[in-house]
């Protein structure tokens, strides 16, 4: 009976190490020594540690994928609307005329602070905001 239990532990490593990534292997995330501590922030640092992005759209796409999502009761109030430098440019589709070369930093605004802190009067409620600060502002 012990012959069994460490053959199927035995078993049960192997599959585990199996499905670890090689040492060194990219698994897609950023290194965790730039990734911001506040999931509604994305820095510079971060956004320059993930190599293989073009437009601030590519760089919320890979490491801040929720932002993109309208879900749950969220739904119901339009879509996430995209400012930069305090200028409404659109929607999330927006994002991908902004070259990575300008971001400085991007920030999440969900429903109830974005219609609270923004300036949206006539454009009815927005389910969220993606903020883009350019570098040196």
């Amino acid at each position: 009976m012990l012959r069994k239990s460490a053959l199927v532990a035995l078993t049960a490593a192997l599959a585990l190490g199996a499905c670890a990534p090689a040492p060194g292997a990219s698994t897609g995330a950023a290194p965790s020594a730039a990734r911001s501590s506040d999931p509604n922030r994305l820095t510079l640092a971060e956004i320059e540690s993930a190599p293989g992005m073009s437009t601030a759209y590519d760089a919320v796409q890979r490491l801040r994928p929720a932002w993109l999502r309208v879900t749950g009761a969220r739904a119901s109030d339009g879509q996430i609307a995209v400012f930069q430098n305090g200028t409404r440019m659109g929607t999330v589709e927006a994002l991908r005329q902004i070259s990575l070369e300008v971001v400085g930093s991007m920030r999440y605004l969900d429903s109830v602070d974005a219609n609270n802190q923004l300036q949206v009067s006539g454009m009815g409620p927005i389910a969220g905001a993606i903020i883009v600060s350019t570098r040196g502002r």
